[in-house]
């Protein structure tokens, strides 16, 4: 947010999204290539140099901050202040409660992807593949993702996004082949991207600068804590239900998070923060995220990155 101008917040995120997702693709192919030519210890070795690296072009970035105001608070009130922040916003907190939903049985997927595999009778490795799948998703859905949250505002990309996602489960839960399990996997992979970029730009311009911190923590626990219970319950359930009973119950889920939107935020649902900006200036700011590469530092999604991985 310091980084960037507001009218451009949604195109940087975009831009570091996708830029993650190209990198989930290319990454494990460049380790195993890597680990067999030269070994893990070179593997290691390599990893530690690009965080440096990472720091050192962070510490680069030339930032003209305001100088944080002293408070005079009780340190408990500090404490609180972000999830104090987010309860009275209403968008920001309707918009977590329906995240908090949808991640408590997202997690699921973490089992159950090995479950899909093994139905179709396809060995481990079948699963890089589907991963693959879901990372050409995942591109596709930062791409497209700055003119849908233009278009529909922050809080309506974000119920686009979660009601795609639950097409993408229900697809999965129903499909009779595994090509139409990997037409699922897409679609799964194109919604995440899209939900993750719609809230990140929501929090960003809903939130003033000095407690950006405090808020996407208060976020992260918000978030982390269902995702962690997920995927715990999902390892327990995998062996009790089908891969397409829980991929059934997680799109039933979603779609509740949908109407629950729909419901909680009636005449705000489409109200946007960035829209008004007109086609120049998102291809220009295309352009420059396009250029300028990782220089865009989002202050977190506040998700919490699961699914199909």
């Amino acid at each position: 947010k310091e980084v960037m101008p507001e009218d451009l917040l949604v195109e940087a995120n975009s831009s570091l999204q996708t830029m993650k997702e190209s990198f989930r693709l290319i990454g494990p192919l460049a380790g195993a290539a890597l680990f067999a030519g030269f070994g893990g210890g070179a593997v290691a070795v390599l990893d530690a140099v690009s965080f440096l690296v990472a720091a050192a072009l962070i510490r680069s970035l030339k930032v003209v901050e305001d100088v944080p105001e002293s408070s005079e608070q009780h340190w408990r009130q500090e404490m609180t202040e972000g999830i104090r922040h987010i309860v009275g916003e209403p968008l920001l907190k309707h918009t977590l409660v329906a995240l908090g939903l949808c991640i408590l049985v997202l997690g699921f997927s973490e089992s159950l992807i090995f479950a899909v595999a093994d139905a179709f009778d396809k060995p481990v490795e079948y699963i890089g593949f589907m991963l693959t799948i879901q990372g050409v998703g995942a591109i596709a859905g930062g791409l497209t993702a700055p003119r849908i949250v233009r278009r529909l505002g922050e809080t309506g990309a974000l119920t686009l996004s979660l009601a795609v996602l639950a097409l993408g489960l229900a697809v999965i839960a129903v499909a009779p082949t595994l090509w139409l399990v990997l037409v699922g996997v897409a679609i799964f992979g194109y919604s995440l991207p899209l939900m993750m970029i719609a809230f990140s730009t929501l929090m960003q311009l809903r939130t003033p600068g000095r407690l950006m911190g405090r808020v996407s923590t208060a976020t992260d626990v918000v978030l982390g804590t269902p995702q962690t219970l997920s995927i715990a319950i999902g390892a327990l359930l995998v062996t009790r239900f089908s891969y397409r009973t829980l991929f059934g119950v997680m799109a039933a889920v979603t779609a509740l998070a949908v109407i629950y939107l729909g419901v909680a935020l009636k005449g705000r649902l489409f109200e946007s923060s960035v829209r008004g900006i007109d086609d120049q200036s998102v291809t220009g700011a295309t352009q420059l995220t396009t250029t300028i590469g990782a220089g865009p530092v989002s202050v977190g999604s506040g998700l919490p990155v699961s699914g199909l991985e």
